[in-house]
Formats: C-alpha cells, structure tokens, sequence
C-alpha cells in the first residue's frame, strides 16, 4: 500500500518481490528486538519486585526481634 503511493514505477507487490521481501524482514526482527525488550524489561521489574519483598521480610524479622527483646508483645501493651 505504502508502495503504491510512493512510486508509480513499482508495479510487483508479492511476496516474491525484493522489496516486500526486505521489508517483512526488517517488521520481523523489529518484532523479536521489540519481544526482547519486553522480555527484559518484565526480569527487571521481578527482581526489583523480590528485592522490595526481600527487604519488606528482613524489616518485620527485626521488627519483631527488637520486640521480643525488649519484652513487648501486642496482648502486653497498654494504651
């Protein structure tokens, strides 16, 4: 379609024509760069994802650490 409009000269729009052949393959690796990206991108966001709930897990333990050491547990509270 895109050729039609550019040139009047081309006149072979099949798949057998070396234009439309680049072409295809040029949309074809820019999908798999583009999959890759995605691919990579979604990693980064799991192991930030792991990292944050790593570090959520480690500020409980001492949390709780630091309450059973100095004695206070929720039931011994009072407010």
């Amino acid at each position: 379609m895109i050729a039609r409009r550019s040139t009047r000269e081309w006149t072979d729009h099949t798949e057998n024509d070396p234009g439309i052949t680049l072409l295809e393959l040029l949309a074809y690796a820019a999908d798999f760069v583009s999959y890759y990206q995605d691919e990579i991108a979604a990693e980064a966001r799991l192991a930030t994802r792991r990292r944050y709930a790593s570090v959520l897990v480690a500020l409980v333990v001492v949390g709780l650490w630091r309450c059973r050491r100095s004695g206070h547990t929720d039931g011994d509270r009072s407010e």
